[in-house]
């Protein structure tokens, strides 16, 4: 079915003509597919596959002109795929969601660089009937993706070291398709906002100031009744969901104004949301994969804090290595019972909805046999344990699940999707706390330093070489998620610098906390003081959202190029 897509052209194939021409059903049709995007994407990787396969076999011939035959090949996919730009979003969601590194999938920033590429399209067809280049900018993100696969492919084979990836930039630069790459020559960096940004950073801040959260509560529960209550304020004036498109209930702001969200946030003693799993993980995933049902029934609750979310993704034995879950998840006439466990689960006892990724086929593969659920949590079949921290604070729990039952109208993405689904979720998954963090270790520095001063320990050298260790460190943070956002603004995808902030972040933050002591006294070490409980909690910061070992092999494989763990 596939290869009828391609033949007869992405926009132009309908599924009446795939079923007709490949001598199938309908059925026989969506049983092997969700939808016909989900057909058109598999042709269009078919379509890659063979590109690829055949700029190999040009290498391998030693035939002059495969980097001409490549930079066709690729020319051509874009022109096919330019035609539909509705398609041109799902192509670039699948794409991404199952790569390797994730990119920015909101589906409003996809549909306006869709939009955007069909404009330029059409403007060049309607000046000239033969296609000419079309906008840099607009494709920059498209060919990321491509080159991407490319490449891929291409270490895989005996002839990895004819096509490096930097080749693939310079081919693309020369048709028109990216801007060329000068490595050799430094570039500054210009941290400075747009006229844009700058006004929603001046209009974030009035109305931070004239919406103060107040102090926090002493006790774990009235915290998280003034979270809620603060993000109920944040949702009255359309904060609360800063990145979610306007149709949904958000401002549609970009990377670099949620980044300015959260920096101003952490800039006026803000906590985050109480809902903050929902906003930045389970509304953009059901804004995706859901159903029109599915988003009405879900997302305005996520904004207003009414229905809280959890994760439940980790287990005892499947920490790092999501596919070796083994919650099961078994069907039952129009519901589906799932037994199993879930570990590390936050803010799971005030939660009405999990995020569930579950086994439902044993049988095939460990990434293929996975979907994703939305479990009701508020059911006898889910048990809700508590795991108390060295702080005295349960902000984890474990989940028992024994035979709960979802309805099959609460399954996201389709039956064995789980794993791109769960992707999705992955890719949203500290999006913009970078910045909270770096402002909160920036806050607690300056506090350091005003203790120093206090105790006359700031004209100790030894301490203030410290000081000085940390602040610079503070600063590279600060820097680096920056850095960090203007890659994948430029590329249209992350690097390895999300993996450096968070490992940067935790050495910091527990070299501050592990100073303190020596700076403040006996009262860093005394139970229910601040820099007790700052010493204590910065303990699992090498654990959380990534552990330290992990993200040190990110960082030896995809920067140093050093092989990978084990081999």
């Amino acid at each position: 079915m596939t290869d009828v897509v391609a033949d007869k052209g992405y926009a132009a194939a309908t599924v009446a003509d795939v079923v007709r021409t490949a001598g199938v059903s309908r059925t026989t049709f969506y049983e092997q597919f969700r939808s016909k995007e989900d057909c058109f994407v598999e042709a269009y990787r078919h379509g890659v596959d063979v590109l690829i396969d055949e700029v190999r076999a040009a290498v391998r011939a030693s035939e002059s002109d495969w980097r001409a035959q490549l930079r066709a090949g690729m020319r051509a996919y874009l022109e096919t795929l330019a035609a539909d730009h509705r398609f041109a979003r799902t192509y670039l969601l699948e794409i991404h969601s199952a790569g390797r590194a994730a990119l920015d999938a909101r589906a409003e920033a996809l549909r306006r660089f869709a939009d955007r590429y069909r404009a330029t399209y059409e403007q060049a067809r309607a000046s000239d009937d033969s296609l000419r280049e079309p906008d840099p900018d607009a494709l920059l993100v498209l060919c990321s993706g491509i080159e991407q696969l490319v490449a891929e492919r291409l270490r895989r084979g005996d002839d990895a070291a004819l096509l490096a990836l930097e080749d693939v930039y310079c081919y693309c630069a020369e048709a028109g398709l990216v801007h060329r790459r000068n490595d050799s020559e430094p570039r500054p960096m210009d941290l400075s906002f747009t006229e844009q940004e700058a006004a929603f950073r001046d209009e974030l801040r009035a109305w931070l100031a004239d919406n103060p959260a107040g102090e926090a509560p002493p006790d774990e529960d009235s915290q998280y009744a003034w979270r809620r209550d603060w993000q109920r304020k944040l949702n009255d004036g359309r904060w609360a969901g800063v990145h979610w498109p306007e149709e949904y209930g958000g401002r549609g702001a970009s990377l670099m104004e949620t980044a300015i969200f959260f920096e101003e946030m952490g800039k006026a003693g803000a906590p985050l949301p109480a809902n903050v799993l929902g906003l930045l993980l389970a509304g953009p995933t059901i804004m995706i994969w859901g159903t029109d049902e599915q988003k009405d029934r879900y997302l305005a609750p996520i904004l207003s804090a009414d229905e809280i979310w959890c994760q439940g993704f980790s287990e005892p034995d499947a920490g790092s290595d999501l596919a070796s879950l083994k919650t099961r998840a078994v069907k039952d006439g129009d519901d589906w019972v799932v037994t199993g466990q879930k570990v590390w689960t936050s803010g799971a006892q005030y939660s009405k909805w999990c995020m569930l990724v579950a086994r439902t086929d044993s049988d095939a593969p460990k990434h293929k046999g996975l979907s994703y659920f939305l479990m009701d949590m508020e059911q006898d079949a889910v048990q809700v344990r508590p795991l108390t921290q060295i702080t005295g604070d349960p902000e984890f729990n474990e989940l028992f699940i024994e035979e709960a039952r979802i309805p099959d109208e609460n399954l996201l993405g389709g039956v064995g999707n789980g794993w791109k689904v769960a992707l999705t979720t992955l890719m949203n998954e500290r999006a913009g706390l970078g910045f909270f963090l770096q402002v909160r270790l920036r806050q607690l520095l300056d506090d350091l330093f005003d203790e120093a001063l206090r105790t006359g320990l700031l004209d100790d050298p030894r301490v203030a070489d410290k000081l000085g260790e940390l602040h610079v460190r503070t600063e590279i943070l600060r820097l680096t998620a920056y850095r960090g956002l203007s890659v994948v603004e430029q590329y249209g995808q992350p690097g390895p610098e999300g993996s450096l902030v968070k490992w940067l972040w935790s050495e910091t933050n527990q070299m501050l906390t592990e100073l303190a002591p020596e700076i403040v006294g006996p009262d860093a070490l005394t139970g229910g003081t601040s820099w007790a409980y700052e010493l204590l909690r910065a303990r699992g910061n090498s654990i959380e959202g990534g552990t330290t070992e992990i993200l040190k092999n990110i960082v030896a494989e995809r920067v140093l190029g050093l092989p990978r763990a084990g081999r």
